[in-house]
């Protein structure tokens, strides 16, 4: 009813342009004369749209005023909506203020588009939401339009099919026919009618059109299938439309990509570098890398290579990527200066590409600050160490940085820093990295002073702070820094209960070297003070080297105090056994090498204390500590000697001759005045007690008779210059001794000689005695010599028997353990018991 209202008051023209509609049972008035005024209804359209409100219905209306001046190329009006059904009608809403032609005007329903066909193309108005309503879109067709039609495709549901646009070609003067793809925003037809044929109706269903003409012809338009369609366009090559087609029938990803790969080519084939990167982004999952990167490795083609690279990490969170696509992108960086890209590239929150692959090209291209950010950012097993290597071999390394970064990690990776890469930090920072060191390994690692005074707290757990490194892990970064590890070492023993061994023998053999050096720097002071004495007759004033003598002095004074704080030093760790358990016989080697003379008469005494130590070394100790002595050659020393020498008699179980013919040698040899020569005697009081003390010597050598006298009279002899009355007391009673061994030798040959004498005047009285014996007596005297003549033979036999089986077992003991073999043999002889 409201469509034959208006289409009736149109051609009359008597309402003035109103127009009525029917909504709700109630009556509208449309007013279209206002804004058109002096125009009629072109067209009318009805469109539905489903909403909060349910169906709801759209009126859209266009109008057209004869053209008046012969200089208007298309019709005046304009394009309304109308709100038909609703129980509150809104006003109509003007979509554009020009109109268009009859029969230029129609309604898609599948896209919800009413669609007004001008000269100069095809309009689009939608009106989805009443506040929202406008234009939606244009395509551009020349000539004066004579019709529109939409035409549905054979694709079901909603989605838009074709427009078919009549207009009046005007160079050929021909009817031209255009069919538009609405979904795809292409031409999919195109055609021009005779020149006298024109178009009286459009009609058609899904993918047939019939075109029937004003000559009574039918054109027939069937739409092709998606594969003609898509060859159709590869021919021509429209590879937009042909993906939007594609798209459009729901193609797969991998036919999708085909036609990408084929529009890249395309495109590379024209040279367009940018345009087939751009396509053959859109390739990436699908078509290897490879295919793309052989194309653009040439100099002049590096930035379409590298917006490549970047998509190709970036899709699919990296995955499409590899070490040498890392590799290779990041040399496209670096190549073209673009620190920019490059930032975004290692900012890019979590990294979607190997990192030690990255790190490597940034370090090597020269980006070191680039590189440190990347592995300071991304958390991985060697991210610690990549960080220490990047900073430690760049050209202008930061130790102090790397330093503090690693004081932040927990106690293991520094552990593990520190052996890889601490040498070089001694080497460059060796304060910072003691002190690190020093906090590791007493249990203090929690705050390190950086170098602005602040406290730097490592991210580590109580039980992390609680524990301890080892310092003798550590000793070999100290190898050109001697200074800093005898500091590190003494502040290690000072703060804990017990260190090991290695840790206490290095800081001795430091230590000593410590004191040697400063005990040389006293002695070269003294030896040039000697040369080069302050009085020289070269000046002109006394007065004027007073202030030098004086600081002279200070400084030997200075030293002198130095090298005692040394051997205190020295000292105190030797005593500290318990808590710095040293190697005693190591400790003993460097003492000596070192010739720090109380550091080796403690150690004498320590060893010589303990009773594995003649075990240990054979006596040696005691030898040791003897030699020490005999080298001091004073009173006290001598007093030692004794005792060491009767210890190691008793420990021994017999006197050792070895031992006390040394000592023997060493007294003999000291006894000569000779000032300038070491271990001779320096003054007549120390000649004295020299002699004092080898009189003393010869009698204990005496008491127990540990030195046969012939080997102690050699050895006296040795000194030309001894006085006599030195052995005197010992000759004296060696003497007396030996005349009265020569009474007792004597007193025994008598009464062996009178023995004998007895025996033999017996054995001849037997034998007289059986000559003169009768015939009758000679059985029984021939008893009697046989008698007397076998206990001859039995006395001889028994002293023989004693000599050989109870003496010589007894002689060749004492022959073993005599210390004068020849002495004893001939001694033997003399007594008569060789048999």
């Amino acid at each position: 009813v409201i469509l034959e209202r208006l289409v009736g008051t149109s051609g009359a023209g008597s309402s003035g342009g109103k127009r009525a509609s029917v909504s709700g049972g109630k009556a509208t008035t449309m007013d279209l004369s206002q804004a058109s005024p002096g125009s009629s209804v072109s067209a009318l359209e009805f469109g539905e749209r489903f909403g909060q409100r349910g169906r709801q219905l759209r009126l859209f209306a266009t109008t057209i005023r004869a053209a008046t001046d012969p200089s208007e190329l298309m019709p005046v009006g304009v394009v309304v909506v109308f709100n038909v059904v609703d129980a509150a009608p809104l006003p109509e809403v003007q979509l554009d203020a020009r109109g268009c032609a009859e029969h230029c005007a129609t309604y898609d329903p599948r896209g919800n588009l009413f669609m007004v066909g001008r000269d100069d193309g095809i309009y689009s108005f939608t009106a989805e939401d009443w506040q929202e309503a406008g234009a939606a879109g244009a395509a551009a067709f020349e000539g004066r339009k004579q019709a529109l039609a939409v035409v549905p495709g054979e694709s079901p549901g909603r989605q838009p099919g074709y427009v078919m646009v009549v207009s009046h070609h005007e160079k050929s003067s021909r009817t031209e026919i255009n069919l538009y793809d609405l979904q795809n925003k292409f031409v999919a037809f195109n055609h021009r009618l005779d020149p006298d044929q024109t178009v009286a109706a459009i009609t058609g269903e899904l993918g047939t059109v019939f075109i029937i003409t004003r000559n009574k012809f039918i054109l027939r338009l069937r739409e092709k299938d998606t594969t003609e369609k898509l060859q159709l366009l590869y021919q021509m090559k429209f590879f937009p439309q042909a993906l939007l087609l594609a798209k459009a029938a729901n193609f797969t990803p991998e036919e999708v990509n085909k036609i990408y790969l084929m529009y890249g080519d395309h495109k590379y084939r024209k040279c367009d570098w940018e345009g087939a990167i751009t396509q053959y982004v859109f390739t990436i999952g699908h078509t290897p890398p490879s295919y793309v990167i052989r194309r653009f490795l040439d100099a002049h083609r590096i930035q379409n290579l590298t917006t490549y690279l970047e998509h190709l990490h970036s899709a699919d969170q990296g995955i499409h990527a590899t070490k040498d696509h890392t590799t290779l992108l990041l040399n496209c960086y670096t190549k073209l200066k673009d620190v920019d890209k490059l930032n975004r590239f290692i900012s890019a929150g979590k990294a979607h590409f190997d990192v030690e692959t990255a790190i490597n090209v940034l370090k090597s291209a020269g980006y070191a600050e680039h590189a440190l950010k990347l592995a300071k950012e991304n958390p991985h097993p060697k991210q610690h160490e990549w960080y220490m290597q990047i900073q430690l071999e760049r050209n202008a390394p930061n130790y102090e940085d790397a330093l503090d970064y690693m004081s932040k990690l927990a106690i293991d990776a520094v552990e593990l820093l520190l052996k890889r890469h601490g040498k070089v930090l001694m080497t460059n920072i060796p304060d910072s990295t003691t002190g690190l060191l020093m906090l590791l390994c007493t249990g203090t690692y929690g705050e390190l002073p950086s170098a602005d005074g602040a406290a730097t707290v490592p991210a580590v757990s109580l039980s992390e702070h609680e524990r301890k490194s080892r310092p003798e892990d550590f000793i070999h970064l100290f190898v050109d820094h001697p200074t800093h590890l005898q500091r590190f070492l003494e502040h290690v023993v000072k703060n804990e209960s017990k260190v090991s061994q290695s840790v206490a023998n290095t800081l001795l053999e430091l230590l000593l070297e410590d004191w040697a050096a400063s005990s040389k720097d006293v002695a070269r002071g003294e030896a040039a003070a000697v040369q080069d004495p302050l009085a020289s007759p070269s000046r002109p004033s006394l007065v004027e080297p007073i202030a030098p003598f004086s600081a002279s002095m200070t400084s030997d004074v200075e030293l002198a105090a130095r090298v005692e704080a040394k051997k205190a030093s020295v000292m105190g760790l030797l005593r500290a056994y318990d808590k710095a358990p040293y190697d005693r016989y190591h400790a003993l080697v460097l003492v000596a090498v070192h010739e720090f003379k109380e550091g080796q008469l403690f150690l004498y005494r320590q060893l010589g204390s303990r009773g594995e130590s003649a075990v240990d070394l054979g006596g040696v100790v005691t030898d040791l500590l003897v030699e020490h002595h005999l080298t001091t050659g004073d009173m006290a020393g001598f007093r030692d000697i004794l005792r060491l020498c009767k210890e190691n008699s008793r420990a021994a179980a017999k006197p050792d001759p070895e031992l006390w013919s040394k000592v023997l040698h060493q007294l003999v040899a000291k006894c000569e005045l000779l000032p300038d020569v070491p271990g001779k005697c320096e003054d007549e009081e120390a000649l004295e007690d020299a002699h004092d003390n080898l009189q003393q010597f010869l009698e204990e050598i005496d008491k127990d008779g540990i030195l046969p006298a012939l080997q102690v009279m050699q050895t006296l002899s040795l000194n030309p210059s001894l006085p006599f009355f030195v052995a005197k007391d010992y000759l004296a009673k060696f003497m007396r001794q030996s005349m009265t061994k020569i009474d007792d030798h004597r007193h025994q040959i008598n009464s062996l000689q009178l023995a004998t004498s007895q025996i033999t005047a017996r054995v001849g009285d037997l034998g007289l005695r059986s000559s003169n014996t009768g015939a009758g007596d000679g059985p029984r005297g021939s008893e009697v010599l046989y008698s007397e003549a076998n206990k001859y033979r039995q006395i001889r036999r028994s002293m023989n028997k004693g000599v050989q089986q109870a003496d010589i077992e007894a002689r060749f003991t004492e022959l073993s353990k005599s210390s004068d073999g020849f002495s004893t043999v001939a001694k033997f002889f003399g007594q008569g018991t060789v048999p």
